[in-house]
């Protein structure tokens, strides 16, 4: 039974898409394939256009949350599975393993952690910025046009924003052989350096450093199933200033043996 839209957003990804198409073209819970070239200059849309694909093409490179508003209004199925265009070692099994926990009830949203996730997101047991997830179509669909206005990189923080307001149960995927490639990998360092301070500086206008700290701890409650108090709980951190969160800190005794 189809269940899901497969949203890939895409900017000059030629050499790599192919690999991530074949991974989900014809999977038997994905009811339709829609690409979003944002803007490429070599010829991804191209190769984008094969049987099982929609390829949606924006004459200007408007960034990716641009792109993922785009997909998000052209999906007709209930469940939205976002991928990166850029995965290496992505299978069918993937696509399982993300689509399944939504599909069975026992979560609402799927995040994937990748094997290039970052440490920090190993150890918190959720990588809040990956962009392969799936969403319930319901909760982005009436925000097309805030998520035109974001910041070409700020979606996936505003859609963690929306899943912590719903309190949504999140599974956190482990996608054990799967790699998203950083940018000093496809433009070299010096570009991929310039393009990921770039990337953080989008998520920083979205949000400040310190309320990504309190939206990274929420999502790791989220993804834990812990109880609804620490969620509360949460809720404070999410308008305590840090000075006031590190107050207790800075008076603790000092014990000498």
């Amino acid at each position: 039974m189809k269940h899901a839209s497969a949203i890939i957003c895409a900017y000059n990804e030629a050499p790599r898409i192919d690999a991530v198409l074949d991974a989900v073209v014809d999977h038997p819970h994905v009811g339709e394939v829609i690409v979003i070239d944002d803007g490429s200059d070599d010829g991804t849309a191209d190769i984008a256009e094969r049987p099982g694909v929609r390829v949606i093409r924006h004459e200007k490179n408007r960034g990716k949350s641009a792109a993922v508003a785009s997909g998000v209004e052209a999906a007709s199925y209930p469940l939205l599975l976002f991928l990166d265009a850029d995965l290496k070692g992505i299978t069918p099994r993937d696509i399982d393993s993300l689509l399944m926990p939504v599909i069975s009830g026992t979560s609402d949203v799927a995040i994937s952690m990748r094997k290039s996730s970052y440490l920090a997101c190993h150890l918190v047991g959720v990588d809040f910025l990956s962009g392969e997830r799936v969403i319930p179509k319901r909760l982005l669909e009436k925000h097309i046009r805030e998520m035109r206005k974001l910041t070409p990189f700020g979606i996936e923080v505003y859609e963690n924003q929306l899943i912590i307001k719903e309190q949504l149960k999140i599974a956190s995927v482990d996608l054990e052989n799967v790699v998203g490639l950083h940018k000093s990998e496809k433009m070299g360092i010096v570009k991929g350096l310039y393009e990921d301070l770039k990337m953080f500086d989008d998520i920083l206008k979205i949000m400040p450093l310190e309320q990504m700290l309190y939206q990274n701890y929420a999502m790791s409650l989220l993804s834990s199933r812990k109880s609804m108090g620490q969620l509360f709980e949460m809720k404070k951190l999410l308008s305590s200033p840090v000075a006031t969160l590190t107050k207790p800190f800075k008076h603790r005794k000092k014990h000498t043996l």
